[in-house]
């Protein structure tokens, strides 16, 4: 999970971390939760927030499948 990117795509798509966070129905702490690693989004969390900033396969993939190297 790359939070700073999906971050970053939320703000270029238009959208403010507050308003985004209305649309896809999170509240904000528990978005914050789940970009930091805390917690995790679910299949439909991700689906959710796929179709709101129509987002393309190699966005997905860097956003929510990113490598960790230990």
């Amino acid at each position: 999970m790359n939070g700073n990117l999906l971050k970053g795509t939320i703000i270029s798509k238009g959208y403010t971390v507050e308003g985004f966070c209305k649309e896809a129905e999170f509240s904000k702490t528990s978005f914050y939760r789940k970009i930091e690693g805390v917690s995790e989004f679910t299949r439909k969390e991700i689906e959710r927030i796929v179709s709101i900033l129509q987002l393309c396969t190699d966005e997905i993939m860097a956003i929510f499948f990113t490598k960790k190297v230990s």
